[in-house]
């Protein structure tokens, strides 16, 4: 059974397994495991979860808070402060040698 006829298998079940007594539901579940090849806690958390539907809706892209000419005017900034600091060598950080 390919993907696409187990999703669809699942949403006619989903209705039978949510309308259905306690008492018939385990039927219903070993009908669906048998037939899909799920286990069956896996099965237990489709059937009794959500509603299928179309899947997860895609995150829309975070939208930009600054603009370029801020940005730009940020990256300038940062370039001075970090190459501007370490721009004579003895204020340039240096590496302890271990002892061993």
């Amino acid at each position: 059974m390919g993907p696409r006829a187990k999703w669809e298998y699942f949403r006619v079940v989903y209705v039978r397994y949510r309308e259905a007594v306690r008492e018939s539901k385990h039927l219903i579940l070993n009908d669906f495991c048998l037939n899909t090849g799920y286990h069956r806690t896996y099965a237990i958390r489709l059937l009794s979860g959500p509603p299928p539907g179309r899947g997860p809706q895609p995150r829309k892209p975070q939208r930009v808070s600054y603009g370029h000419h801020v940005v730009a005017i940020l990256a300038s900034d940062m370039d001075r402060f970090w190459f501007g600091s370490f721009a004579s060598s003895d204020s340039r950080p240096r590496l302890r040698k271990r002892n061993m």
